[in-house]
Order: structure tokens, then C-alpha cells, then sequence
């Protein structure tokens, strides 16, 4: 039996799609079975309870947890344990679980768990290495400055690396380089949510912002909160400078325009004081996020209220 769970959830993915691939190639498609807290429990019972007509073991997914009645919990472990070495059964559950909960408790102590944490900015080599792995393994190059660079640009959020990275990797097509230059060129990070958070402030426009979170899944607000603070971190840059010339601007910031004329719009509207306060409000909420005492999703919205 095995437990799948943490908060960065393209390595979960990734090892969940390593896991059923394996598992078909040797046992075939007719002998996996998929649930969700959706599913009726019974028939996810009579999954693992069951034998297959195609080969001597299954593989049982549940993505998420299951919500077991607390006079029937006691039996529906014990199945687990008698039925896990007959069949795999796995346990997917995206983000951190209730650790408080019995079942969870439960899955700890009787499965090969295995966690998937964000990595964080102190952690920046770690990401570097994942990203020259990850191009090695499909077929291309990147150096470590590029990807250095990629990383400065982008953050640590692997599902933007990702999405950065699979563009890039169309663009350079057939040499299969990534350089230093396509990287400065083609690098994003979502820019379109980050100035509409903005323009939510500057007009005061609740609609705006309601909709942002509301359209926003929950993966996304880390990246989108790194995001914010690099903003006001040129804001708080740009209004000690004296660029005219919003092309020679781009050049030295490496943005591209349509970013920095809302960024100039943005420079207008906030004092120093003003910028420097949501500077210290964002780091302290990437700080209260990692040190788990609040959810991004949460903690950005009452941040926000302050603002709009």
C-alpha cells in the first residue's frame, strides 16, 4: 500500500504516471481501477476485495481520501492491511493531509508514504539540478547559468519551470540547445494574473480581484505570490530611477513591454511607503506559509483586504 501526498504536485503527478505506467506494462489496462471521493466507498471496497480476470494483482487508486463512518473505520483499516499484499493500492492525495485524522494516521503508519514539498528559494540548487536532469532525460541541453537565469526569472514553482521549459524546448526545435539567450527571451511567469492583482489595487475593484481567486487554483497562488513581490520590488527599484525610454527599460529589467507600462502605471500609484508595507506584508506571508501556519490561498486574500 502506498501513500502519495504533498504540496508540490507536479512530482507528485510524475511519480503517480510512473507508477500506473509500470504497473500496466506488466499487468495490462484491465487490471487497473481508478476512484475518488466521488465514488461510492462500497465499490471502491469491492475493487481491492475482489480478484482480477486478467492477471494475479491489481493496482487501486483513490485520489484524495476517503470519508469512512467512525463505527466502520476499525474494519475498513483491517481490510486495507489483509488486502495490500494481494493488490497495490495507492492513495493519492493531493496537498498536505489532516494529519490529526485517524485515517491519515492510519495510511502514515501502514504504507510506503512517500511526501512532496515545495522546494523553497534556499533550495535553489536542488531546482537547478531537476532542471538539467529533466532536459537530459528528454533529449536537450541547457547549462547551469541558463538555467540559473530560468530560475531568477521564473522563481521555483516547478509547474511554471515546466510550462517555461516545454515552450522553450518547442522553440529550439531541431537543436535541442536552450541558451542563455532563448531563456531571456521566452521566459514568463503567468504576468497577466500578477498585473490584474495590480490593477484590482490601483482601481480598488473588488469584482476584479474576487474574480482572480476565484478563477485561480490553488497550486497557483505560491507562484503567484512570488509574483507580487518581485512587482513591488521593481516598483520600489524603478521609482529611485530615472529611465525615460520605456525600450531602454525593458532591455535593462529584461520585460517586455506591454509588462512595463502597466508597471509604470503601478510606479505612479504607490508611494514608497506604501510599496515598502506590502513588500513586508508578502514576505511575511511567504514566511507564514512555509513555516505552515496559514494556506497560501488564505493568507493571500487577507493580505489583499488590506489593500483594496
Amino acid at each position: 500500500m502506498r501513500f502519495l501526498y504533498g504540496e508540490e504536485t507536479l512530482l507528485l503527478t510524475q511519480r503517480f504516471i510512473e507508477l500506473k505506467t509500470s504497473f500496466i506494462a506488466s499487468n495490462g489496462d484491465y487490471s487497473y481501477e481508478e476512484f475518488s471521493e466521488s465514488d461510492p466507498l462500497e465499490t471502491f471496497i469491492d475493487a481491492f476485495s475482489s480478484m482480477s480476470l486478467f492477471s494475479s494483482k491489481k493496482m487501486i487508486v483513490y485520489k484524495g481520501l476517503p470519508k469512512v463512518r467512525e463505527d466502520y473505520e476499525e474494519y475498513f483499516q483491517k481490510l486495507l492491511i489483509e488486502q495490500q499484499t494481494a493488490n497495490d493500492i495507492v492513495f493519492v492525495c493531493r496537498g498536505n493531509p489532516d494529519k490529526r485524522k485517524k485515517f491519515v494516521k492510519f495510511l502514515i503508519n501502514n504504507s510506503d508514504c512517500e511526501v512532496f514539498e515545495p522546494f523553497s528559494i534556499w533550495k535553489k540548487g536542488e531546482v537547478i539540478d531537476w532542471i538539467l536532469a529533466r532536459e537530459k532525460n528528454r533529449g536537450f541541453k541547457i547549462d547551469r547559468q541558463s538555467a540559473d537565469v530560468l530560475l531568477e526569472m521564473v522563481g521555483v514553482d516547478l509547474w511554471q519551470l515546466e510550462s517555461n521549459l516545454l515552450r522553450m524546448e518547442t522553440y529550439v526545435m531541431p537543436e535541442k540547445v536552450i541558451t542563455e539567450k532563448i531563456v531571456k527571451e521566452l521566459a514568463t511567469l503567468s504576468e497577466k494574473g500578477i498585473l490584474d492583482i495590480f490593477e484590482a489595487i490601483r482601481k480598488k475593484d473588488k469584482d476584479l480581484y474576487r474574480y482572480i481567486f476565484e478563477t485561480s487554483k490553488p497550486e497557483d497562488i505560491i507562484a503567484l505570490i512570488g509574483g507580487i513581490s518581485s512587482h513591488v520590488r521593481l516598483i520600489l527599484l524603478l521609482k529611485s530611477t530615472s529611465y525615460s525610454l520605456l525600450d531602454e527599460l525593458a532591455k535593462r529589467i529584461n520585460k517586455k513591454r506591454f509588462y512595463l507600462e502597466n508597471l509604470l502605471k503601478d510606479i505612479k500609484s504607490w508611494t514608497l511607503q506604501e510599496a515598502n508595507a506590502f513588500l513586508a506584508d508578502i514576505h511575511q506571508l511567504d514566511f507564514d506559509i512555509k513555516a505552515g501556519k496559514i494556506k497560501p490561498m488564505v493568507g493571500l486574500e487577507l493580505v489583499m483586504s488590506k489593500y483594496i
